[in-house]
């Protein structure tokens, strides 16, 4: 939002904002899918448990509080 304000503020026109911001958010779905795809996922649960100490049964109780299901 704010690249888009100093965007309109330089007196670039809305659709142009429009298409850059839809670029941006291809760029970032991209960016994101490839960093998932990079991780391994049984190297991910030490990660969480170590540097962040989520736990089994914290990870339990958050997918009750957050999914469906």
């Amino acid at each position: 939002m704010g690249t888009s304000l100093v965007l309109y503020a330089l007196g670039v026109d809305k659709d142009t904002i429009f298409q850059d911001y839809l670029m941006t958010n291809e760029f970032t779905k991209a960016s994101v899918q490839a960093e998932l795809a990079a991780v391994k996922e049984p190297e991910l649960v030490p990660s969480l448990e170590e540097g962040f100490g989520v736990t089994r049964q914290k990870r339990e109780r958050l997918r009750e509080m957050y999914l469906e299901g």
